[in-house]
């Protein structure tokens, strides 16, 4: 017991118990450590530690927060919807929102920044799809989340003119029924207007009949046409004008290394396919230089791999540089 006091004047100079729940437990076992061989707490000691342990009382669950969601959310949100091909549907949790979401939050974040970056040709694509089917809602909702995500979007102003456009549409057909029922409506019913009284029943019956018979008819004077003149030949041949002569360009020199084509994972997973036509200059050394997208289907979509692609080619050195065009196709493996 003596031993027991000792341990227990020093842990009061050296040891600071701890206060919560079992804080009494705690800092009984702190002191046995303390005291290494020491004897067994008397049962009055017992009884005191569970008194205190059952004194205190945990947290009420309603003062533990639980962390607010942010970007990180989002951003796992977006990439669950991406999977389950929830691109741009149901409005406010599709992958496009959820990741723009995430990337306005927090634009140091790459990972949302790359997956943002991947869906823009499909957001243009999706915006021309509605178009075509008259729906003015969600290409314009869509439009705007594509003009928030990358103002300078290159397909921006051509979808903003095809929704201008469907809406002035629209307007000019409601305006035309309204014309057509406001005329239908203002217009007045028109009567028949009165049979006219026949000769039999006007004419007094006591009169006599006097038949009159019909005079000969003449003959209708037959007009004369006159003849078409011809012109010689000579005359229709002098006012053909002159052909100009077409000098054919240059052929194009033989490609002598062509690498393969990567198809974007994306458009692979939505089974799509495509083109993009590019023109483009051949340097006297055979390398390509100078790319300009002429045309793609669908846009955005294949420009980024064709370009690359296109970029790699050689040709065989040709007299001068010359400018080119090439259409490369995106197919599915049958």
């Amino acid at each position: 017991m003596q031993i027991y006091f000792d341990c227990l004047r020093r842990s009061r100079r050296g040891l600071v118990f701890p206060v919560g729940v079992g804080g009494a437990g705690l800092a009984l076992a702190l002191l046995l450590s303390a005291c290494g061989n020491a004897d067994t707490p008397s049962p009055e000691a017992g009884a005191a530690a569970a008194d205190a342990a059952a004194d205190t009382s945990a947290l009420p669950v309603e003062h533990v927060q639980s962390p607010a969601p942010g970007a990180g959310d989002d951003a796992a949100r977006g990439e669950l919807a991406l999977r389950e091909q929830r691109l741009f549907v149901p409005i406010g949790d599709n992958a496009f929102e959820l990741f723009l979401a995430a990337h306005e939050a927090r634009p140091e974040d790459e990972r949302s920044r790359l997956a943002l970056q991947d869906l823009l040709p499909y957001a243009a694509l999706h915006v021309e799809q509605r178009l075509a089917a008259n729906d003015v809602d969600e290409a314009a909702r869509v439009l705007a989340l594509l003009a928030r995500a990358s103002r300078d979007a290159p397909a921006i102003p051509r979808l903003q003119a095809g929704l201008d456009a469907l809406r002035e549409r629209e307007a000019e057909a409601r305006a035309e029924v309204e014309r057509a029922e406001a005329t239908s409506i203002a217009a007045p019913a028109v009567s028949a207007p009165p049979a006219a009284p026949s000769p039999a029943t006007s004419a007094d019956a006591s009169l006599p009949t006097v038949a009159v018979s019909a005079a000969p008819s003449e003959p209708a004077p037959t007009a004369t046409l006159p003849q078409p003149t011809v012109a010689p030949a000579s005359t229709a041949a002098e006012a053909q004008p002159q052909a100009p002569v077409v000098t054919a360009p240059p052929p194009v020199p033989e490609v002598v290394f062509q690498p393969a084509l990567r198809y974007p994972a994306m458009a692979e997973r939505r089974k799509l396919e495509g083109f993009v036509t590019i023109e483009f200059t051949i340097g006297a050394d055979g390398s390509v230089s100078q790319l300009e997208v002429l045309r793609s289907q669908p846009e955005g979509v294949f420009d980024r791999e064709a370009r690359a692609a296109l970029q790699r080619w050689r040709f065989a050195p040709p007299a001068s540089p010359m400018r080119a065009r090439r259409t490369l196709e995106f197919k599915l493996a049958r």
